[in-house]
C-alpha cells in the first residue's frame, strides 16, 4: 500500500514586521508627545493676547526655518528623511543650515517653545528640553555618524563652523 503525499506549499520566509521606530520618524513622535504633554498638563492655563502674539511670532519664525530648510534639501536633491540618513546625496550647508546643523529639529523645538509661551508657564518648557535631549541622543547622533562616514572631511569642517542647534553670535555676526 502506498501512501499519497500532497505537494507541500513552498516555504516562504516570513519577514518580521518593520519596527515602529523605522516607520514613524522619531522626531515627529517626540514632537507630538511634547505637544500632548503640554496640552494635557496645562490645558486650563489662561493665556493673554500678548502671550498669543509672542507665541505666534515664535511659531512663524520656526515654520519659516523648517520650510526653508526643507526647500533647501529639495533644491540640493538630497534626502530629508530622518529614517534614512544614509541616502544623503550631498551635505547641505546653505540656507538655514548655515546657522544650525539641525534646522528642521530647531523648528520643531521652536514650535514647542511657542506652546510654552502661549501658556505663560515655565513648566511647559519641560517638553522642549525633553525633545532636545531625546532628539540629540537618539536621532542626531545617528545622523552625525552617518554624515561623518559619507562626507568625512567636509562634515568635520562643517561641524567646526556651525553649531548643532543654534548660536546667536553666528546668526548676528
Amino acid at each position: 500500500m502506498t501512501r499519497a503525499t500532497r505537494a507541500s506549499a513552498p516555504v516562504v520566509a516570513r519577514q518580521s514586521p518593520t519596527p515602529i521606530h523605522r516607520r514613524i520618524p522619531l522626531p515627529a513622535t517626540l514632537f507630538t508627545t511634547g505637544l500632548l504633554i503640554q496640552q494635557l498638563a496645562l490645558a486650563r492655563r489662561k493665556t493673554s493676547v500678548t502671550a498669543m502674539i509672542a507665541a505666534g511670532i515664535v511659531v512663524g519664525i520656526s515654520a519659516n526655518i523648517g520650510i526653508e530648510s526643507f526647500r533647501e534639501f529639495s533644491r540640493c536633491a538630497t534626502s530629508h528623511n530622518p529614517l534614512r540618513p544614509e541616502r544623503a546625496a550631498v551635505l547641505v550647508t546653505t540656507g538655514p543650515n548655515r546657522y544650525s546643523r539641525n534646522p528642521m529639529y530647531l523648528a520643531l523645538a521652536g514650535t514647542l517653545t511657542a506652546g510654552a509661551i502661549a501658556r505663560r508657564c515655565p513648566l511647559a518648557l519641560v517638553p522642549v528640553g525633553g525633545f532636545i535631549a531625546a532628539v540629540s541622543a537618539w536621532q542626531i547622533r545617528q545622523e552625525e555618524a552617518t554624515l561623518t562616514s559619507l562626507f568625512p572631511h567636509r562634515y568635520a569642517r562643517y561641524c567646526q563652523r556651525v553649531p548643532r542647534w543654534f548660536s546667536w553670535r553666528r546668526a548676528l555676526g
